[in-house]
Order: structure tokens, then sequence, then C-alpha cells
């Protein structure tokens, strides 16, 4: 599933709800609130995107499953970290391109 989930997937969905599963006996909605610029080179792609922490909630580091209607399900290392003055989790991607077949 994550090697389908790039940059642009990411882009469409800023602004969409998550459903972060994080341990506790109620999950958290959150949202996509940006999606970092992507860097390329010739052999891996980089980005990070960002999601909203809900008022009250100390979040920890860690795996968390995630869902969205449109995405479905997905596995995802959050860290939190400060942006804009406030605390988010931060998901990076950096990823080896897939090697192009030589004729």
């Amino acid at each position: 599933m994550l090697e389908t989930c790039t940059h642009s997937t990411f882009n469409n969905l800023t602004d969409r709800k998550f459903t972060i599963y994080h341990g506790s006996d109620q999950p958290l909605e959150t949202e996509l609130i940006e999606v970092g610029d992507l860097v390329e080179t010739n052999r891996q792609e980089m980005f990070a995107i960002y999601f909203r922490v809900p008022d009250g909630v100390i979040p920890a580091q860690g795996s968390y499953k995630l869902v969205n209607s449109e995405l479905g399900e997905l596995i995802l290392l959050l860290v939190p970290v400060i942006h804009d003055e406030s605390i988010i989790y931060e998901a990076v991607f950096n990823r080896l391109k897939k090697k192009k077949p030589t004729a």
C-alpha cells in the first residue's frame, strides 16, 4: 500500500480527515494539513506529510494505523514536531525509485 502513496496522492488529500489508532480506546480524528516539497535525486524521492494533533493530546512517537475514506488503511511512523507554534505529527517518506528497465 505505501508504495502507491506518492507525493501527489497526499497532495490530493490535504485538509482531509484521517483516523489515527494510537492504542487507547478512542481513536484520534486528525487532518492532513500539509505536504512538504518533493525532493528527488537519481536514486530516491523524499517528502514529508503533517497531521494536526487535536487539542489536549500529547503525541508520542510511534507506528500508528491511519485510516482515510479515500486512501484506506496504512501504517506510518509518526513523530511529534513543533510546527507553526503547535505540535503536529510528521511522517517522512524517503524511498528508492524503481529501476527503469534497460533496453
